[in-house]
């Protein structure tokens, strides 16, 4: 599908500060008000009106472009946190002892008393009882 660039004919404003502010509302997903503001920051006084009538004619070719641009997720995933599901008490007390020796995953010293009753001596008392 081809399809030509869009016209500014017409348009008080020049096409780069168009696009520009259509950029900021899509790939930010910002309101027409926050847009309105950072042009306003930059010396370009545009009503969030003017904005919302860009976006309506222009918007749908740039959140198109921008969904190509991003391309296809992969197969790897890099995550922030990591959920362990342990079922047995020996599966726990074998997890605590790997981690415990790596410097990233180490027990750090409590700040105050209650918190140093918790550690890993406190977990090996709870999974007694786990099978």
């Amino acid at each position: 599908m081809n399809s030509k660039p869009p016209s500014y004919r017409g348009y008080r404003f020049p096409p780069e500060i168009i696009n520009h502010a259509i950029w900021l509302y899509h790939r930010f997903c910002l309101s027409f008000r926050d847009v309105e503001d950072l042009l306003a920051q930059r010396g370009i006084t545009v009503s969030y009106e003017a904005i919302r009538l860009w976006c309506l004619k222009f918007g749908p070719e740039y959140a198109r472009a921008l969904k190509r641009r991003q391309g296809r997720l992969g197969d790897t995933w890099h995550l922030d946190e990591v959920f362990v599901t342990i079922h047995t008490a020996e599966q726990l007390r074998n997890y605590i002892e790997v981690h415990e020796k790596d410097k990233n995953h180490a027990p750090k010293r409590p700040r105050t008393k209650s918190q140093s009753n918790f550690g890993t001596k406190t977990i090996y008392k709870w999974t007694k009882n786990i099978r």
